[in-house]
């Protein structure tokens, strides 16, 4: 009798062990689990299992206007947010994140932790992860770009949805990045901007109409971005001085996009949702 008391003593401090770890954040127990170069390409399936939630991670870069956009500009400040979505209800979320230079520096800096989060320090390179089980699949973090000079960099993140039984099964994972690139200061943007460019319709399906509006003839550039940064469809339209209205046909798939319009000096970028 005492020998099994005893054994169930220390089966129940295993699996609280094991419950404090993982909720505790990946990079308190020096984990990388983000997916990122200096993970190995680890992520959260390493210590989670289970398909039940299925759960879809998206990450976004929100400037002071409101906007996503897929370019920094040094040395500002912005909103990343992270939206865990899933098909049903999961017990609770998690999240582990960091940012890269194309060298595998970490950038950048994380403003101040929300709820039930930290930034942790691990080997010189802070993440952003959760402290215990969230209750919200949707996290948002302000961060500041680096100075200039560290051209393309990465967020590397993996989120969770869990069904907070206290074990690493039954519980779903997604791993996403998004890449940044280091673009020119608001004032310059603003000063070269010649046209400006609306979009008529959103969401869409397989035609997208675009009001432009320039000051002189030229030809302008135009990318499609996904999520992760990955251009998918070029365009160059030609154009005249004044109002004109053109339609471009969408050749990707359904999802979220930046529409991104450039005379070559200056960028123009919203978000559209294709059906």
């Amino acid at each position: 009798m005492k020998f099994r008391i005893i054994y169930t003593f220390a089966a129940l401090l295993f699996g609280a062990g094991i419950t404090f770890n993982f909720s505790a954040g990946p990079a308190s127990n020096g984990l990388d689990r983000t997916a990122s170069p200096i993970s190995g390409n680890n992520n959260c399936t390493q210590c989670h299992s289970g398909t039940a939630f299925e759960p879809n991670l998206l990450i976004s870069l929100i400037d002071a206007g409101g906007n996503s956009v897929t370019e920094y500009i040094p040395g500002e400040t912005y909103e990343l947010v992270f939206n865990i979505g899933t098909g049903s209800a999961p017990a609770g979320y998690g999240l582990q994140a960091t940012v890269l230079d194309g060298d595998a520096n970490n950038v950048g800096a994380f403003g101040t932790a929300p709820t039930d989060m930290r930034i942790t320090d691990l080997n010189g390179v802070n993440y952003l992860e959760h402290s215990r089980v969230l209750a919200d699949g949707s996290i948002s973090v302000e961060w500041t770009a680096p100075a200039s000079g560290a051209e393309d960099v990465t967020i590397y993140a993996s989120g969770m949805a869990v069904n907070a039984n206290g074990r690493n099964s039954g519980d779903g994972t997604s791993t996403n990045s998004l890449l940044l690139m280091e673009g020119v200061s608001s004032t310059n943007d603003i000063a070269n901007l010649n046209f400006d460019l609306k979009l008529i319709a959103n969401p869409v399906v397989d035609q997208l109409p675009i009001k432009i509006t320039s000051e002189t003839s030229e030809t302008l550039h135009l990318n499609f971005v996904d999520i992760s940064g990955k251009i998918v469809q070029t365009e160059s339209v030609r154009v005249n001085q004044g109002e004109q209205t053109i339609n471009v046909n969408l050749d990707f798939d359904k999802g979220i996009y930046f529409v991104q319009m450039s005379d070559g000096k200056a960028v123009a970028t919203e978000k559209i949702l294709k059906l």
